[in-house]
């Protein structure tokens, strides 16, 4: 932590300090922040832009600090735009009990005091609450932060908090095990995705997703807005579904429970009749940016165009790659990148023969980043096994503009996105068999040149063995996505707002196009963010090239 930083205030005028204190002190911990999106620049420079109070006693200031993060390029030059972020802050004298490191220290006349994040404090989370419930406005310097109430809270007066742990680039605070507070770090102008998603369907009476009791946003006196917390209800839950799934999986691919493929079966088609539910449930809210659309020939030729750039995007990202993999891996990335004329030649025919469909569905709000991760299970009063699903997290893609995230989709976007993440457990669980195989011989695997490939024994070749831990993953993945699939089906053939395509050809070679979307996008993640994880979207590459090319004839 740096030196402390020396005023003349007195305690009760110490907030005006974080002005100068954060743009000093707080470089350090603000780029070992979960939560600060931009990790591949560092930071340049720090300003706070505004302050509100909003509690204070003897001993602690609670704060909403709105905070300006310039960053620096790779070639030394400052970008273009600083970043805004939501810094919930609190000062409090030495020896008060604080959750969390402080990252800087004032020194006053006959006082010392610690500043630290504060969302993790009873003041801040009780602070929330109240702003909620009263759909209070609290104003500040530059701007105001407005809060609304969907539906009262019932909070306690002493409330207790603690954050939940760092899972995204949000803030989860957990208030009495009865709500939760879910802070919006980066600040974006303009309408959020999930807040907006949780508050109207949590008003048109969906049930399978948190309640929304209220939220907050920041308006800045220039007109622009900023969504800064939403607070929903706490659902009691064993965690999300991915982990579920994981263990059958890693039962089946290690050969230990054969039957492991059929395990939760049942459960794998609840997942797609809850989102076939959420769909028709979105489609229903009467309000312009949700009613439902025409998926038509002018949608088509979009999807056509995003595809063509998301291979040309990979192709370029997968070869500007290459020199940080071993051969075998390169050899694989290859295999993609060789194929990119090809596959664009099957996107062409297969949009043609979409354009000449009288039904493709319709264009709806969709969740817009759905995979095994955004559903919570959840028990019943005795416990035991998953009674039920809840889905969470409605920001959609994050390497999407939020406009983008907020258009209109066909909801086999969100099917494309389910059938992708039980792909990605039964890779992950053949990764783990394999590791699991090589330590035991003596060869441990470390770091993503020696992770193994999911194509490699794969499919039919000399010398594959049934016993496999990547066949068979392939396998398990097929048959789970295939019960997803199922289950969606009987939900959404049944609805009478007619979401999906009514021709099978039709539908399974538009929700082909969407699955190549969703993979050729977690290539260009993976390379990014995790690099030995590649190999899984590469493999999706390349098998929703060869159902393409089953349904419309290969090139």
């Amino acid at each position: 932590m740096p030196d402390a930083h020396v005023t003349g205030r007195d305690f009760g005028d110490v907030v005006d300090e974080l002005y100068i204190v954060v743009e000093r002190s707080a470089r350090g911990w603000l780029s070992r922040a979960r939560w600060l999106q931009r990790k591949d620049m560092a930071i340049d420079g720090i300003r706070v832009r505004d302050l509100a109070t909003v509690a204070r006693n003897d001993v602690m200031h609670c704060v909403l600090g709105v905070v300006e993060v310039w960053f620096r390029e790779p070639g030394g030059r400052r970008a273009k735009d600083p970043e805004l972020y939501n810094v919930p802050m609190v000062v409090a004298l030495e020896g008060v009990d604080l959750p969390e490191e402080p990252f800087a220290e004032i020194a006053g006349p006959g006082y010392r005091a610690l500043v630290c994040d504060g969302t993790g404090t009873a003041m801040f989370a009780g602070a929330m609450l109240s702003y909620v419930d009263q759909g209070s406005s609290l104003p500040a310097v530059q701007g105001v932060f407005e809060f609304r109430s969907v539906e009262p809270t019932q909070s306690s007066l002493a409330p207790e908090a603690r954050r939940l742990p760092d899972a995204s680039t949000n803030t989860l605070v957990a208030v009495d095990s009865t709500h939760v507070i879910k802070v919006y770090r980066r600040m974006v102008n303009g309408t959020s995705p999930d807040l907006e998603m949780s508050v109207n369907l949590t008003r048109a009476g969906f049930r399978h997703t948190p309640a929304a009791v209220g939220y907050a946003v920041y308006r800045a006196h220039d007109g622009s807005s900023f969504p800064v917390l939403l607070v929903q209800r706490f659902v009691m839950n064993q965690g999300e579904a991915w982990r579920l799934f994981l263990a059958g999986a890693l039962d089946f691919v290690r050969g230990v429970e054969p039957d492991a493929r059929v395990r939760d079966e049942s459960r794998k088609a609840r997942l797609g009749e809850i989102t076939a539910m959420l769909h028709d449930a979105s489609a229903s809210i009467d309000d312009e940016p949700f009613r439902p659309e025409e998926f038509e020939a002018a949608d088509v030729a979009s999807l056509e165009q995003s595809l063509e750039a998301a291979v040309a995007g990979s192709v370029e990202a997968l070869q500007r790659a290459e020199a940080r993999y071993e051969p075998q891996q390169v050899g694989r990335m290859r295999d993609v990148s060789a194929r990119g004329r090809d596959i664009v030649q099957l996107v062409r025919r297969a949009s043609r023969v979409l354009m000449s469909s009288d039904d493709l569905g319709k264009k709806i709000r969709i969740h817009g980043d759905l995979h095994l991760g955004q559903f919570l299970m959840v028990c019943g009063d005795g416990g035991g096994m998953p009674e039920d699903f809840v889905v969470i997290d409605f920001e959609g893609e994050p390497l999407r503009p939020v406009e983008e995230r907020r258009r209109k989709a066909s909801p086999l976007r969100d099917v494309a996105g389910m059938q992708r993440s039980f792909d990605y457990v039964a890779y992950s669980a053949a990764f783990a068999a394999l590791e699991e195989g090589a330590k035991r011989a003596g060869n441990g695997l470390g770091g993503s040149a020696q992770m193994p490939g999911p194509r490699a024994g794969v499919g039919a070749g000399a010398g594959e063995r049934p016993d496999d831990p990547l066949r068979r993953a392939r396998t398990w993945g097929r048959h789970a996505g295939g019960s997803f699939l199922a289950g969606y089906l009987r939900r959404a053939r049944c609805s009478p707002l007619g979401l999906v395509p009514r021709n099978d050809r039709d539908f399974k070679l538009l929700l082909t196009c969407f699955k190549l979307e969703k993979a050729l996008y977690e290539v260009r993640y993976e390379l990014g963010n995790r690099p030995s994880w590649v190999e899984i979207p590469l493999a999706g590459v390349l098998d929703c090239v060869d159902e393409l090319g089953s349904l419309v004839g290969t090139p």
